[in-house]
Parts: C-alpha cells; sequence; structure tokens
C-alpha cells in the first residue's frame, strides 16, 4: 500500500467517531514544584488545558506576589518564560498559583493540507475542470466535533501559499516548511513505513536475489537528494522494526556490487522497475542509473501492473506490530503465483519462521525467529530495506494534538483548535 494511500486510510479510519466536547475557558490552581534558572515550575499541562503563553499568578496566601506566562506545557508539566529572579525553594512550598486555562473551539472548521507526489490524481490532460474540482476535500468530524477538511494541493509550495494565506491551518508533507515567524510551527516524525526493495523472485533474472544483491552493494543512503524526492530519511536497515537500530547488511561496496553483476551466468538483456507510488519514482530512477552505467539496459515501468523485474513498495511498521512488516513483505511475495516451486519452499520456511516468533511472548526469543526470517529474505531472496521517509507536521500554534505517532487510533481525529483566554489564539 503506498504511502499517499496509508496516510488517508489511516485519517478516514480514525475520523469516524463524532463526540462534541466543550471546554470553557476558566483558570485551574496548583503548587509551585520548584524554581531552576529563572522558571517557575508547575504539575499541570495540556492535559488540563494549560498551553504556552497562558498567564498565570502566584500567591502566597492571599496576596499576590508576581505573575508571568507560560514557557512550555508538555503532558503532566509546565513551567514559565524566564522571570529574570530566583525563588528560594526552600520557601516554594508556602507558593501557589492560578493559570488561567484555554478552551477549544469545536464549532470551527479544522483544514489540513496534503501533497499529491508527482501531481497524482490530478485528473486527465486536456480537462476543463480546475485542480480543486478534481480533488474536492474529504470532509470529517473530530471527536470534539469540529468539522474537518482534508485538502489536496498540487504542489509543496503551492500548498505552503495556502498556509500563509490561512486557507489551511496545517498540512502534513515529506517537505520540511521552514516557518518565517513562531505562530506557525514544523515537527520531524519517522513515517510509518519504510522503503524496500523487492526482487519479483519468478523471473530468471533473479535468480538467488544475486541482481538485487548487487543494487543494494551500491546503494549510498548518504546520497539522499539523489534517491528521494522529500527533505529527509532516516536509515532503516531492517526488515522488521527492532529495540536498537542496526547496521546495514552489507556495506556500501560499489566495486563489490559490479563483480556480483559480471558473475551472472546470462546478463538480462533489460531490466524493469516498478513502484507502488510516485514518491518512490526517483528511488527507481536512482537504480536505472545505476544499471546502465553497467551496460545493463534498464527502464522505469509506470504501470506496476505490467510486466517488471524489481519492485519498490513502502512497507508499514508499526510499535503496536514489530513483525507486521515481515508479514506484509511475504504477501507481497506470495502473490508472486508463477515462482518455482524451490523459492515457494522458501517463503514457506519463512513463514513458519514469522509464525513462531508471533506464538512467543518473550520478545528477545521471538526475535531470534524474526531474524532467521529476515535473514532468509536477504540472503536466499535478495529483499532489501533501503530506508525510512522523515515525515513533517506543519501548522499554526492554535492547533493542538496535531501530531504524527506509531498508532493507527491516534490520528487527525484528536486534532484540536484551542482559543486562548482573552479570545487570543494558542
Amino acid at each position: 500500500m503506498s504511502g499517499l494511500r496509508i496516510f488517508l486510510l489511516i485519517i478516514m479510519t480514525a475520523v469516524m467517531l463524532v463526540m462534541t466536547v466543550m471546554v470553557q475557558a476558566g483558570q485551574i490552581e496548583c503548587d509551585v514544584l520548584q524554581c531552576k534558572l529563572g522558571r517557575l515550575y508547575f504539575p499541570h499541562g495540556q492535559e488540563e488545558m494549560v498551553f504556552e503563553h497562558s498567564p498565570f499568578t502566584i500567591y502566597k496566601g492571599d496576596d499576590s506576589i508576581c505573575s508571568g506566562m507560560i514557557g512550555f506545557s508538555g503532558d503532566g508539566v509546565s513551567y514559565s518564560e524566564p522571570l529574570g529572579y530566583e525563588f528560594d525553594n526552600d520557601k516554594i512550598e508556602s507558593l501557589h498559583a492560578e493559570i488561567a486555562t484555554a478552551e477549544i473551539d469545536s464549532a470551527s472548521t479544522i483544514r489540513i493540507g496534503f501533497e499529491l507526489p508527482g501531481g497524482e490524481n490530478c485528473g486527465p490532460v486536456g480537462s476543463e475542470k480546475t485542480f480543486d474540482e478534481l480533488n474536492p476535500p474529504l470532509r470529517a468530524i473530530t471527536k470534539n466535533g469540529n468539522p474537518l477538511e482534508l485538502h489536496f494541493y498540487n504542489s509543496f509550495l503551492e500548498m505552503t501559499f495556502g498556509l500563509e494565506a490561512h486557507k489551511i491551518d496545517g498540512f502534513i508533507s515529506f517537505n520540511e516548511y521552514k516557518p518565517p515567524d513562531e505562530d506557525i510551527i514544523t515537527v520531524a516524525y519517522p513515517a510509518e513505513f519504510f522503503a524496500v526493495l523487492f526482487p519479483i523472485v519468478s523471473h530468471p533474472v533473479n535468480d538467488r536475489g544475486v541482481l538485487s544483491t548487487s543494487m543494494y552493494y551500491r546503494f549510498n543512503p548518504l546520497q539522499t537528494s539523489s534517491f528521494f524526492s522529500g527533505d529527509g530519511v532516516r536509515p532503516f536497515n531492517s526488515l522488521y522494526l527492532k529495540d536498537a537500530p542496526t547496521g546495514r547488511f552489507y556495506d556500501y561496496d560499489p566495486e563489490k556490487g559490479r563483480d556480483l553483476l559480471k558473475a551472472l551466468k546470462k546478463k538480462p538483456k533489460e531490466i524493469s522497475i516498478a513502484v507502488s507510488e510516485p514518491t518512490l519514482i526517483k528511488t527507481a530512477n536512482y537504480f536505472v542509473d545505476i544499471l546502465n552505467r553497467d551496460r545493463i539496459k534498464c527502464r522505469f515501468e509506470k504501470d506496476r501492473d505490467n510486466y517488471h523485474d524489481i519492485y519498490l513498495d513502502l512497507v508499514p511498521v508499526s510499535e503496536n506490530d514489530p513483525a507486521g512488516s515481515l508479514r506484509y513483505i511475504v504477501r507481497v511475495l506470495s502473490a508472486d503465483t508463477l515462482s518455482g516451486e524451490p523459492v515457494n519452499t522458501v517463503i514457506r520456511i519463512i513463514y513458519n519462521y514469522i509464525k513462531q516468533g508471533d506464538k512467543i511472548s518473550d520478545v528477545a526469543k521471538a526475535a531470534y525467529y524474526y531474524d532467521r526470517a529476515e535473514r532468509s529474505l536477504i540472503d536466499d531472496l535478495g529483499v532489501f530495506p533501503l530506508f525510512r521517509p522523515i515525515v513533517y507536521m506543519t501548522s499554526y500554534r492554535y492547533l493542538s494534538n496535531f501530531n504524527y505517532d506509531m498508532y493507527i487510533s491516534d490520528r487527525l481525529d484528536e486534532v484540536t483548535r484551542i482559543v486562548m483566554p482573552g479570545g487570543g489564539t494558542k
């Protein structure tokens, strides 16, 4: 399933619940935890509607002694902007704070933008309809009752103009937006999928995974701009989610990759590479260029349903199911129904390793079987992990809970629009 489709599937399955909630602006009274480096710390944060720039007053008994603004708010903690002076922590227990809380605007429409990679789904050539008419926004309702609209853009630049003109409140992209002022923030997250190099195992050219292994030897993870159209990737050197980062299976070694190609008994007349979505076209062309340099005719196949030898896909990954990516990979390989018996036997062995690991609750012991499945996918079939894209979440500060994590249930149905005390936006 493509990255864009994963985005949309996750979003649309997550925003179907409707639960109208309205929290009135007010204040919360609490102790002062400590004073450190001129900042006061409090035991409440966003869970109590305390946000950055929330005003507060410090009291000793009934007497107010100072006031200020919240500089940071997280879950269960917040602290002030620098006060310019220190409080004696031995006397801090005699103080208490009243912090103004925000309210949730559950009436306004929240608009989120998405960029369609390569102008995907722009419509037929020569159509008289505009891009917006061909790609109308998807609509849903958040848990707080806000109307939610998902708007699609033909380019990243066009989407940033939409944000700056307040046509959208935020967007999700593989490209990083550097905010011109403090009203807009951008946060980076690892995507919920990673790029994988699949050989079509039934094709003679992919016998024993030699071709894809030679390509992996020549894949340089440092040349990000050469193989990915986004602004950043993270190394991902495993076929499933592990507790700790791992190194490459084979070090970058172009000469060894060339030697593998030379060892092929019969060089193919032509190699074709297909992708699961436009985001990976640049990756495909990177490998096309590598093979063409070795005088092996190679082309990018635009229609992935047509005959092709190599396939690039974005494989979903989740902390809730670390080995789920292995099962996905096996399903992709098993769909190649023309595979010969020896290859099918390997796939069945790999699947049995995964099933054995699934039966074991002990993480370390289960990893033994997952590692064997992974090793067989690489050594016997030539399936390789390439990279994991970085997703950038950009929004105005008045959007809260606009984040991207690895849990399907926590998605845009949680996004809220915050109104600060006095009517200002967060």
